[in-house]
Formats: structure tokens, C-alpha cells, sequence
């Protein structure tokens, strides 16, 4: 049964990729993907992973060790040569990764061990990145536990000429000091501060570092368990009582720490391998770098920070910041990009040490919120630049301090006091090129939706009006007004139209005069005022609509349905006229 479900698909990505284009490539990146197998590892099932996740016409070839125990599940011949799939088999002294490298024939070499975990998209991600950045590389794939050559993307011609990037580990300058000083500001929550720290003991970074955890009066068992990790080695703990808030807590590791880099740390996080070396390779892209942010996520694998935009809320006309990729999926392309945002989240952010001295530190006015963009915005001021990494992943619980939004209100308005005429809303330079516009209803409340899928839901409300499905294209237009708002003007047209065929004039008014405020000289709103004016009985308001939308709009298409209209209502107040002269005789006539 196992093998019959690799075969489904197998079978299910031999129909995909004959679809795609043969060697030699045309129009795409000619990639060369070489995967390392070690005895104990279930190759079909890493097979049929690795095949399902890669929709990219690339060369495949298999590592093998010709000695040893036989690697069962290794496909056949006719399903490699269907697959593209090559196999080496390297002989015991022979450095396998050279032995690959010269047998494939892709420009861009692709290295990675069978025990990797793969995602849907992967690739494909990975090529978008060598069209948009080729001079990025190398790269490399998540966290290694040592140097290693499987785990990398790079030139084959750099390759050849033996180039080794992994025998090139990050280096900090500096003496017996570590790289990097962690920050982490706790409050009570020992359970969560345990699980923090355990994950960075267990996922080890390859720079020195030192850990400080700075304890806000924690009563519940905290303070004890800090305590003894500090006298075993393992961290510094610092102990404020009375409490302070988190700005005034990371100034105060900040002037205990010896790191180059200093990286602030929120006790509700749970890091993933190669998160605080990945933080630092961008911080080192330049002097100019002043502060790196962290891919943050859900327990649900979605995201929860990948860089703050600044977005003008119509509804209190200020701006604001906010996380503008939340609850994205993880391996979504846009959340998997290096770029620079006016701000980063401080639940996991790493600055030079020399910048923050420079920049003063944390504004310790602020009360556990706004601090980070506080900073970031001073940072940018000076000149610095402020870098989302998404290679360094964290799981944040959030809002898990207590007190976390006692003092929003102040926070905000000191937030807009100092920086108002910097804050510019920003999110239409990030959004649009991901194809995402960003909405915001009656509430004030926004939404990133789907360019495309907004617009397909326009033409079904409006199709269902050229249906004649008023009841059903009114339920839509209210759907959707609670994602983008009453501030449509083609919904309002619609919605009018609606009301109007149902008869109900009083409420297709409204509509056409909200409508008519957003946009006072659009034609179909203006139409469908004199449509109501006509159903209202009002035929002097009639005729002059209709009189200015002939005289406006000469070369509109419903020019011959207006004059219609216009002679309709002219006959009709004639013809009322007449009925009102002859009311006297009539009532004469009357018994």
C-alpha cells in the first residue's frame, strides 16, 4: 500500500512535468538540484515529497554511497528516466559534493540532504529569488548544526572553481566578547520563559551569544528558576522591583550586555533552528543596516509579524501601523522576501549595539507598546536602514504580558506627537506588486484581500444585477461592504439600482446620494437620481437631471435611454397639466 501511494504520485507529477519545457531550458532558470541519501532514511517517502513539491523543470540527481547497506526504494530506471532523476554512486575517500557538482549541468547548483523538510512552493520560491536577486548568492537553506556543503545554493561555475561558503562561518569581530547579547524582559509566565529558553539551548546559533534575562518582580516561581540557570552559567539574570516596562527593562539589559549585536527577545517566542545567525547575516549587509526584524508566527503556522506598514485610516483620518502580512501562510511569497519596512516588531528585533547607544535606546516614555516603532522611526531619521529577514523564524504566542495594553491611549498619542509628519501611510508600495489591495470598512477595520478576487466579486454582484437578482445582489453588496466599506461608489450605484427595481424609492435615494458625495459627476449615479425623481413623481427634478446629463455626457452610449426618458416625462407633465385644469369642471359635474 505504501509503495502503491508513491507510485500515485509519482505518476501524478510525471503528468505535470511533461507539461513543462525540456532541457535545454527555455525561459527558466536550468537548475540542478543534488540531494545527498544516507542509509536509515525512507527514500520513498522523501521522494514522494520531494517530486510533489517541486513543480520546476529541473535536474534531479541522487547521492548515493556505493558501499554500505542497500538504500531500499530507489525507483527504477524507467521512472528515473521519466523523472529526470540521475543517481551517483560515490566511492568510499571521494569527496561526494565534488563528485555531484561534476556531474550535473545547471547553471545554479542546488545542495541539500534527504533529511530536509520540504514545503509546497519551495522551488519556485527559490527561483524567484535568483530571477530578482542573482547576485545574492550563495545562499544558504535554514540552519546547519556544523559547516556542510548540503544546504546551499550557488553558481555551478563557482562551484567548479571551488568555491566552499560553508568553510566561511559568520564572523563577528571582537575579542572574548560574544557576537550577539539576547535580551528577554520577562513578567511572571514561567512556563513560557522556560519554554523560550529551551528552545534556544536546543536550537544552538553558531555565533557566541550570551542570554540576559531581565525579571520584572516575577511571584511565581520565576525568579527562582532564573536564578539557578544563572548560578549553572547558563544566562545573566537582572531583577527589577519594583517592575519596569518592556523599554525601560531592554535599556537595562542593553547596559549589561557585552554582544556586538544586541537582539531583543520576547519570553513568549519559541525560535527555530538558525533564527539569531540569520538575523545577523542581514544585519551585516551594510553599514547602514540599524535594525533587522524576524519572521514571527502562529502556533497555526501563519503569520503573525513579517514587517509594519503605516496605513491612513479614513474613518479617524490618522495614521497608524500595523502588521500588514498577518495571518498570511507561512510559505506565502510575500512574507518570504528580505525588505525593508519603516519598522519591525520588537518581539524579536536585533540592532548593533553601537546603534542603539547612538539612537539612546528605547524611549522608556512609552508603557509596553510603541516602543519598537518609536525606535525604528528614529532610526530611519538618522539614515539607517530597518530589514524584515524572513529566513529567521520564531513561533509568538502574543500578548502574553500582563499589562500589555494598559497604557495604549498615551502610548499612541506620544507615538503621533513625535513622529506624526513622518508617519506617511506606506502599504500601497508593499501590496499592489503581490497583487493585494488593502480595504477598510465602516468600522475602521482593514483588510488585505486579492485584487483579482475583489474585482471577480464586483462583476458577480453586478452581473446578478443585469440579472435581475436584486434580492441576492443586495445581500452580496452587504457582504461586501463589511470588507471594504460604504465608501463604493459603484456598490452604492448598485444598491440603488436594487432598491429602485424593488420600489423602494426612499432607500435608492440614499444610496445614489451617497454615491453622488463620493463621486459627484459620475454618470450612472447621476442617472439613477433621475430614475428616483421619475419614480418620486418629481418630473421638474426629472427633466433638469436629464436635461444637464445630455448636455454632460454627449457621447455616452445611454444618451438615446436618457432622451427617451426626458420626452417620456415631459408627455407626462403635460398631460398632468392638463388633468389639473380640467379638475374644476369635474367637480362641478359631481352630484
Amino acid at each position: 500500500l505504501y509503495h502503491t501511494r508513491q507510485d500515485f504520485y509519482m505518476e501524478h507529477f510525471y503528468r505535470i512535468r511533461r507539461q513543462l519545457p525540456p532541457r535545454p531550458w527555455h525561459g527558466v532558470v536550468p537548475l540542478s538540484l543534488l540531494v545527498r541519501v544516507r542509509p536509515g532514511v525512507d527514500l520513498p517517502r522523501y521522494l514522494s515529497k520531494l517530486l510533489f513539491t517541486t513543480h520546476y523543470p529541473c535536474q534531479i540527481i541522487l547521492v548515493l554511497p556505493s558501499e554500505g547497506p542497500e538504500i531500499p526504494g530507489l525507483p527504477d530506471a524507467d521512472w528515473r528516466r521519466k523523472m529526470n532523476l540521475g543517481v551517483i554512486r560515490v566511492p568510499r575517500g571521494r569527496d561526494d559534493y565534488a563528485t555531484a557538482v561534476e556531474a550535473c549541468d545547471g547553471d545554479f547548483l542546488v545542495t541539500m540532504d534527504a533529511s530536509t523538510t520540504l514545503y509546497n512552493g519551495w522551488l519556485n520560491a527559490l527561483v524567484e529569488r535568483l530571477d530578482r536577486e542573482p547576485r545574492s548568492l550563495p545562499v544558504r537553506l535554514g540552519y546547519q548544526s556544523e559547516p556542510s556543503p548540503w544546504g546551499w545554493v550557488l553558481p555551478r561555475a563557482a562551484a567548479l572553481a571551488g568555491d566552499r561558503p560553508w568553510q566561511e562561518s559568520l564572523r563577528v569581530s571582537g575579542e572574548s566578547d560574544p557576537a550577539v547579547s539576547i535580551i528577554v524582559p520577562v513578567r511572571n509566565k514561567m512556563k513560557l520563559t522556560r519554554q523560550c529558553l529551551a528552545s534556544i539551548r536546543d536550537r544552538r546559533p553558531l555565533l557566541s551569544h550570551e542570554i540576559i534575562v531581565v525579571d520584572n518582580a516575577s511571584d511565581d516561581g520565576t525568579a527562582e528558576m532564573l536564578q539557578g540557570l544563572s548560578q549553572a552559567g547558563f544566562l545573566t539574570w537582572l531583577r527589577n522591583d519594583p517592575p519596569l516596562p518592556f523599554a525601560a527593562s531592554c535599556n537595562r539589559g542593553a547596559r549589561a550586555a557585552r554582544g556586538r549585536y544586541l537582539l531583543f527577545l520576547n519570553n513568549d517566542t519559541v525560535v527555530f533552528p538558525g533564527w539569531m545567525d540569520e538575523l545577523v547575516r542581514a544585519a551585516q549587509l551594510g553599514p547602514d543596516v540599524g535594525a533587522v526584524g524576524a519572521k514571527l508566527l502562529f502556533p497555526d503556522d501563519t503569520i503573525q509579524h513579517a514587517g509594519v506598514a503605516f496605513h491612513h485610516f479614513q474613518i479617524k483620518d490618522t495614521v497608524n501601523p500595523y502588521h500588514i502580512f498577518r495571518s498570511f501562510p507561512r510559505q506565502h511569497p510575500a512574507v518570504n522576501k528580505l525588505r525593508e519596512f519603516n519598522c519591525v516588531t520588537g518581539a524579536c528585533l536585533l540592532t548593533p549595539r553601537a546603534v542603539f547607544e547612538e539612537a539612546g535606546g528605547f524611549d522608556e516614555r512609552y508603557v509596553n507598546c510603541f516602543e519598537d516603532v518609536d525606535y525604528c522611526l528614529h532610526l530611519r531619521s538618522r539614515g539607517y536602514r530597518v530589514l524584515y529577514q524572513p529566513t529567521a523564524e520564531l513561533i509568538h504566542f502574543e500578548g502574553q504580558t500582563p499589562g500589555r495594553n494598559d497604557a495604549v491611549h498615551p502610548s499612541r498619542v506620544l507615538l503621533q506627537e513625535k513622529w506624526g509628519d513622518l508617519m506617511l501611510a506606506d502599504d500601497h508600495q508593499y501590496l499592489p506588486e503581490e497583487g493585494f489591495s488593502i480595504e477598510e470598512n465602516d468600522l475602521g477595520v482593514i483588510f488585505i484581500c486579492s485584487i483579482q478576487e475583489i474585482q471577480q466579486w464586483r462583476e458577480a454582484i453586478a452581473m446578478l444585477v443585469d440579472l435581475e437578482q436584486w434580492l441576492m445582489a443586495l445581500e452580496e453588496i452587504d457582504r461586501m461592504t463589511q470588507v471594504v466599506g460604504s465608501r463604493q461608489v459603484d456598490l452604492q450605484e448598485l444598491q440603488g439600482r436594487c432598491m429602485l427595481a424593488l420600489g423602494d424609492v426612499n432607500r435608492a435615494e440614499l444610496a445614489f446620494k451617497r454615491a453622488e458625495r463620493l463621486a459627484p459627476g459620475t454618470p450612472g449615479v447621476r442617472w439613477g437620481l433621475a430614475q428616483v425623481a421619475i419614480a418620486g413623481q418629481k418630473p421638474v427634478e426629472a427633466r433638469a437631471r436629464l436635461r444637464r446629463l445630455l448636455a454632460d455626457f454627449p457621447q455616452d452610449p445611454r444618451r438615446e435611454q436618457w432622451s427617451r426618458a426626458l420626452e417620456e416625462v415631459s408627455r407626462n407633465e403635460r398631460a398632468m397639466l392638463r388633468g389639473k385644469l380640467d379638475l374644476p369642471a369635474a367637480e362641478e359635474a359631481a352630484p
